[in-house]
């Protein structure tokens, strides 16, 4: 298991391979190991072992585990917390209002999970367990969790990416755990300007304005650090961000709009349409990386993110043509 340290000063928190797909480096788990332990988005189910393994690593017990903190119910990040809970007999989910019931029934996540990925879902994210309604925490910024030591969480609505999306920010580590609020950034992105990140715009609650202004939101935290889900620890120009991602998503949007219209303006989220956009996106985006000095390899593969960029900037299309401002 590759586990390391947060490069953050020598802070605690500890973030961790949730091995998504058995690949590595694409989805990161995260554990503040203060007196009231907490972990912050476990994965699916399949990655329990390696949440389980990262305790024992640790010397935490199972029942020293109070919280389990979710940025939002995606099933990269959540589907396996009705298992892992089954495990950790004092842990409280704490999760958005709008989220919480898809936990005790899951039904409609998997639904919206199978239309996004496909048959193979399952396979990559493993089955999924339902939450007891008692075991739930509404997360909600007017609640505060003291996990110990000077590590109180505070909680930020973060929409843009998801409507239910929170952000996390220890006040003692002045550490912020991001989710996917600010986009997906990986080592091979990392450049002369610092590291790229990447607006991730998945279907079906994407939308563009709320996640600038999240970002803008949580540029203002005094942040030393940010840890974002995929993938991992970075020591990110908060400032600079908002203005990023509004610039990036603004490629995403046009590249899309001029796409739909080549097209007789249907959005259609077939599988050749979704690939073909994907393609012109990456080309796009990857133009943009080698302009801001970070070089990535001409002609390699898309990379799966696009993919399910391109079905929630599709559905994002339809939805705006449908619903006029």
């Amino acid at each position: 298991m590759n586990e390391v340290f947060l490069s953050l000063n020598g802070k605690g928190s500890r973030f961790f391979d949730l091995y998504q797909g058995q690949a590595p480096g694409a989805t990161a788990g995260y554990l503040i190991a203060a007196p009231r332990v907490a972990i912050l988005d476990p994965g699916g189910s399949r990655s329990v072992p390696y949440v389980l393994e990262a305790l024992e690593k640790e010397g935490i017990s199972r029942e020293q585990v109070a919280y389990i903190l979710l940025t939002h119910i995606h099933m990269d990040h959540a589907g396996g917390t009705g298992t892992l809970l089954q495990e950790l007999p004092q842990a409280q989910v704490v999760v958005h209002p709008r989220g919480a019931p898809h936990l005790v029934d899951p039904s409609k996540l998997v639904a919206g999970t199978a239309a996004a990925h496909g048959p193979q879902w399952e396979q990559v994210f493993g089955p999924v367990e339902t939450v007891p309604e008692s075991r739930l925490l509404l997360a909600t910024e007017a609640l505060r969790l003291d996990l110990g030591e000077g590590h109180e969480i505070r909680i930020l609505e973060t929409p843009g990416h998801a409507f239910h999306h929170v952000a996390y920010f220890d006040e003692g580590d002045r550490l912020l755990f991001s989710g996917d609020a600010l986009g997906v950034t990986y080592p091979s992105m990392a450049g002369p300007k610092g590291q790229y990140m990447i607006p991730s715009t998945v279907p079906n609650q994407f939308d563009p304005d709320l996640m600038v202004e999240s970002a803008r939101k949580l540029a203002q935290l005094p942040a030393e650090g940010v840890a974002v889900s995929h993938f991992g620890p970075y020591a990110l120009d908060l400032s600079a961000l908002p203005h990023h991602l509004e610039r990036v998503l603004t490629i995403l949007t046009e590249t899309t709009d001029v796409f739909v219209r080549e097209r007789g303006g249907r959005a259609e989220s077939s599988p050749e349409a979704v690939a073909a956009l994907a393609a012109i996106l990456w080309e796009k985006v990857r133009t943009d990386m080698e302009q801001q000095g970070i070089a990535q390899e001409a002609g390699a593969g898309v990379p799966y993110d696009f993919f399910i960029n391109a079905g929630g900037l599709l559905h994002y299309w339809h939805y705006r043509q449908t619903h006029p401002a």
